[in-house]
């Protein structure tokens, strides 16, 4: 596949070329630094619309900016700006005469120098200076309102001056006299402009990025995070030349956006007619009544007779707190969608899994679920088909509204909204079954909360033909190896997707093969031939698990709510072979040394307040989790800051004296702390360990060094530290690694 670079004024993408059957695929915003509040606008190459698409993907990766990454939560928008060759106008106002640039009701003055009064404090006496002169420019042509005709200079006049006595009481006046007062007259001019319209493609909050500025918990400034967006139904519009917008709210540096499109051959679901913006931008919620009466008021559209099809596509999220209820960012409203005044559909401005977040630890308050985002994530797009639910050819009233409830405070809450009407004609094909998404195994950083595995496959598929589907063969395995088979039974309407988990692969004989690539291929639909098979194939390279020895120990440290927390271990057959729940002790070690049969395991850990066993904005304290191996050092240690849970697949050999490379141990605890902080150190052999603590703006504070052979533990005492954030790096000859120590 050949690349070139298309390098031209206002144009600034790659657009590499496909064959038949294969991708093309062209990018735009190249790690472009968004700095401050704005609109970051580029023109990208895009195919030239002879070719149809089956799928056209976006891949949003967001970076940290040049110059660092920002502490805060901001919107990022991608927009796709339409230009529609419409021509609208604005309509102004142009005043006869401005004075020093600025328009006046009215200018009094003099032709000759005028003069002001004030009382001299060393003098005693009345003093006087010369008044500037004014700057009157004239524009005198009704034709051209805007182009000045003349200039005069002139004199403020029409008021009175004062006099002093020695005390500086005003003892007398005298009025200045005037030659003219002028009254402007305004010619009203319309000002052209291209009708624009800004079709949202995606919604994603920037993370809270301070750990990636500080180089800390495993981030730096490296940092990047792919998102990507299935855009197809904007194909008529990702034609020729494309004007793309990355808006960002962040009022400081910052982030870096690219932007990679993949169009991939083939037929499309359905053609797409038209796409309408219903609702776009940021509305204030006061009230019900309000919001239905001035922000989002039923809006009346046209249904054109060969629309077979139409979508709604809908991107709600919801900002501000201060405020009685925490509205609308931190409280669970739905949204209501009215079709000619009936009640159609509703869902919740929601998203319940922040904990979850696979960009983790972050600062801030990663953790709290929010009204339908994340910080770090990408915005939930909700569709809802509207096929069947109107007349073709006819009007169609559309209303969004959100549950009703009434704000008290100084912040008004708000959501950020986009509704879209897409319209399409008829179907493409009536069986067309696709495989769409493989989450288990995969090494998609999306996913990473999930993997790596070595059970529990985890697919998506989608029914892109206009004939219900309700069976389907479906072949899978790791390439080069065995493949095994699974017959899905279910009911998909058109362009409706289910996510399957497919039945355990054995371990480790179905795991092998001659790369690390799973592959899903589906077959049979409804017993027929599927009428496109360029969407039945689907393959993503995964990382397999950690082995470790058969004889492990399963070390747990409770913060201070040990009732919050409770981990267990899966066998094999997916059964619970040990666990700890209920009646733990806070601030307690439980070791746990279990001897393991060869096969594939779960180590599950829970916090059920959502916030991990570390976090810094509670008062829980701190713990950790980790697994040791038995005869020292560590096998797996885990974040402590997790937010809702952790779960960790991994293998086991029967070989006990299985060797691994070296790995350093390194453990802070309790943090935040107020007193005093323990050091865990571990190594594998004899090693010269330095350990430095630098405060936030990197002046050292302590440094010593250490000799470890096995595990060590280290007090210390912070009383003579003042209250903030810490960094204590341990480096070694393998390298190094940093944490963040905060002392309360």
């Amino acid at each position: 596949m050949k690349y070139y670079a298309v390098i031209a004024l206002l144009l600034s993408s790659l657009y590499s070329i496909a064959g038949p059957g294969d991708t093309t695929r062209v990018t735009v915003h190249q790690a472009v630094d968004m700095t401050w509040y704005g609109s970051y606008d580029q023109w990208g190459q895009f195919p030239d619309g002879s070719t149809e698409y089956r799928q056209i993907l976006m891949h949003y990766t967001m970076g940290c900016a040049s110059s660092g990454c920002s502490d805060w939560d901001y919107t990022t928008m991608i927009e796709l700006m339409e230009h529609t060759g419409d021509m609208d106008s604005t309509r102004r106002e142009a005043p006869s005469f401005k004075v020093n640039g600025n328009t006046v009701d009215s200018v009094i003055f003099a032709m000759d120098t005028t003069y002001t009064t004030s009382y001299n404090s060393t003098t005693q006496s009345t003093d006087s200076s010369a008044n500037p002169p004014l700057e009157i420019v004239l524009y005198e042509d009704t034709l051209n309102p805007t182009t000045p005709t003349d200039t005069v200079y002139a004199w403020a006049a029409g008021y009175y001056n004062f006099y002093y006595d020695s005390t500086g009481a005003p003892n007398g006046s005298a009025f200045v006299g005037y030659d003219s007062i002028w009254y402007p007259s305004f010619t009203v001019y319309y000002t052209p402009f291209e009708v624009v319209n800004r079709v949202e493609l995606a919604r994603v909050i920037t993370p809270y990025g301070g750990y990636m500025a500080q180089g800390s918990n495993g981030f730096n400034n490296s940092w990047k995070h792919k998102h990507t967006f299935d855009v197809t139904d904007y194909a008529p519009l990702l034609q020729d030349s494309v004007h793309l917008r990355a808006f960002y709210s962040g009022w400081s540096s910052g982030f870096s956006v690219t932007l990679e499109f993949e169009f991939i051959e083939g037929t499309p679901p359905r053609p797409v007619l038209d796409i309408q913006n219903l609702y776009k931008g940021y509305y204030n919620y006061v009230d019900d009544a309000d919001f239905e009466s001035n922000k989002m008021p039923e809006v009346m559209t046209y249904l054109p007779t060969d629309a077979v099809g139409a979508r709604l596509r809908i991107t709600p999220t919801g900002h501000g707190f201060d405020n009685n209820l925490n509205c609308a960012e931190f409280c669970p409203k739905e949204y209501y969608v009215m079709l000619d005044g009936q009640l159609e559909f509703a869902e919740l401005i929601w998203q319940d899994d922040c904990g979850e977040n696979p960009i983790y630890p972050q600062g801030g308050t990663w953790v709290y679920d929010r009204a339908n985002w994340c910080p770090g994530g990408a915005a939930k797009i909700f569709e809802h088909e509207l096929t069947g639910l109107y007349n073709p050819g006819d009007s169609l009233g559309i209303d969004y509204d959100i549950e009703d409830h009434v704000w008290a405070g100084p912040q008004t809450p708000g959501y950020e909204m986009s509704v879209q009407l897409i319209t399409y004609g008829a179907p493409n094909h009536q069986i067309d079954a696709a495989v769409t998404n493989i989450m288990r195994p995969s090494n998609n950083e999306n996913y990473s909360r999930k993997n790596p595995i070595c059970k529990g496959p985890l697919i998506e598929i989608k029914n892109e033909g206009a004939q219900t589907l309700s069976t389907l063969d479906i072949q899978y395995g790791v390439e080069g190896g065995t493949q095994f088979n699974y017959t899905w039974n279910g009911n998909l309407e058109f362009m409706e997707k289910a996510e399957i988990e497919l039945p355990n692969i054995p371990y480790p004989s179905g795991w092998q093969g001659s790369a690390n690539n799973f592959i899903v291929q589906i077959s049979n639909p409804n017993g027929g031939t599927d009428e496109q098979s360029l969407n039945d194939v689907y393959t993503t390279a995964f990382d397999p698990v950690d082995e470790h020895q058969n004889n492990l120990i399963f070390e747990v440290k409770t913060n201070a709510r040990p009732s919050e927390n409770e981990w267990r271990l899966y066998g094999p057959n997916g059964n619970v072979i040990f666990e700890r729940k209920g009646g733990l002790s806070a601030n307690t070690i439980y070791k746990d040394t279990l001897y393991l049969g060869h096969g594939c395991y779960t180590f599950e850990i829970i916090d059920h307040d959502g916030d991990g066993l570390t976090w810094w904005a509670n008062n829980d304290g701190s713990g950790y989790a980790r697994i040791r191996k038995v005869g020292g050092g560590f096998a797996k240690t885990f974040k402590a800051d997790f937010g809702s849970s952790h779960r960790y697949q991994f293998s086991t050999t029967n070989n006990v004296g299985l060797e691994e490379p070296i790995k350093m141990g390194f453990e802070v605890y309790p943090n935040p702390s107020n007193g005093q902080v323990f050091l865990d150190l571990m190594t594998q052999e004899k090693s010269e360990i330095e350990l430095e603590l630098t405060d936030a703006l990197g002046r050292v504070i302590r440094k010593e060094m250490h000799t470890v052979e096995g595990e060590k533990k280290i007090q210390w005492l912070t009383k003579n530290l003042q209250t903030g954030t810490y960094y204590l790096r341990m480096s070694h000859k393998g390298g190094q690694t940093v944490k963040t120590l905060v002392i309360q």
